[in-house]
């Protein structure tokens, strides 16, 4: 019968020698010191940012040193609630959502609150998302941005790891408002007049009849196809370069000039004022609760064969 020649001394032996190996890779630290990390090397909470449901954010809070603006959605579509259910900019909102889903490949670079200053978290710039219980699903803290402003600095729910997402945060929580700029759009094949009133004169009034488009203006233009192709598509899709939510402000203004157009069955018509120092125009349509703000030369650009406003 074959019989084993390990002996339980042998065993002993055997023991402590492992022992001693394992124990080898501690004997350069002085009792109780912790094992050499990389130095200046952020460890995460997580191995990786958590992910958000975004179909479950039904509000988005966010808060720019102080200065709170709230976005709910109803339907598909944002709004403003405290500026009279105003919608706010749709693709700025798209832009925040889309930033969570790219949050997966954010990469630690730092840590809170030590390098706080560094990232540009001197600053209380938050985006709050919450649920249509009210309840917070994700909180993002916003930095500064990248010298490309392709990404930004970001903590989420309040942790310790700065990340560096590439997504646009800094821009789009920067906004210096949220509310939809746009004032007028429609089809441009739907357009069927033009009329522009200043220092009260009619010095554009374009229709479309079954001959095609005419100006009524008493020395009329002849429409071109370059004309219909150049200028006429600028009537379709009016956007201000910005606004405000104070309509009062316009009150004992006296206006310099009214825009009037109509697509089918709709009819727009803008009132423009003057703005302070005369370097913009303030642009009033009726029953809305904002007030368009225009570069000075928007009209004169809409009405020639120049850019698009």
């Amino acid at each position: 019968m074959f019989r084993s020649q390990f002996r339980p001394r042998q065993f002993v032996s055997l023991a402590s020698l492992l022992l001693l190996l394992g124990c080898s890779q501690t004997t350069d630290q002085p009792d109780g010191a912790p094992l050499a990390v990389e130095k200046d090397k952020p460890r995460p909470t997580t191995p990786t940012p958590p992910r958000a449901n975004t179909q479950a954010i039904t509000e988005i809070r966010l808060n720019n040193n102080g200065e709170t603006v709230t976005l709910q959605r109803t339907g598909t579509r944002w709004l403003l609630p405290n500026h009279r259910q105003w919608a706010a900019e749709q693709t700025f909102v798209r832009g925040l959502l889309n930033g969570l889903d790219s949050l997966a490949g954010a990469e630690p670079v730092g840590l809170y609150p030590k390098e706080a200053a560094h990232f540009g978290f001197n600053k209380t710039n938050e985006v709050t998302f919450l649920d249509k219980t009210g309840k917070t699903l994700f909180r993002v803290a916003v930095g500064a941005a990248t010298n490309d402003q392709h990404a930004a600095f970001i903590r989420i729910n309040d942790g310790p790891t700065i990340f560096e997402a590439a997504a646009p945060w800094f821009a789009n929580t920067h906004r210096p408002t949220w509310g939809n700029r746009t004032c007028w759009q429609v089809p441009a094949s739907l357009l069927t007049s033009v009329r522009l009133q200043t220092g009260g004169e009619t010095t554009v009034n374009l229709k479309k009849t079954e001959q095609g488009w005419q100006d009524l203006t008493p020395n009329p233009m002849k429409i071109t196809p370059q004309f219909e192709a150049g200028v006429l598509p600028k009537f379709a899709h009016i956007r201000a370069g910005g606004l405000h939510f104070n309509p009062e402000t316009l009150r004992g203004r006296k206006p310099i000039a009214q825009l009037t157009i109509t697509a089918a069955q709709a009819e727009m018509t803008l009132v423009f004022f003057e703005g302070e120092s005369g370097d913009w125009l303030a642009g009033y349509r009726q029953g809305y609760p904002v007030v368009f703000l225009f570069d000075r030369n928007f009209l004169q650009r809409a009405t020639t064969m120049g850019p698009t406003p």
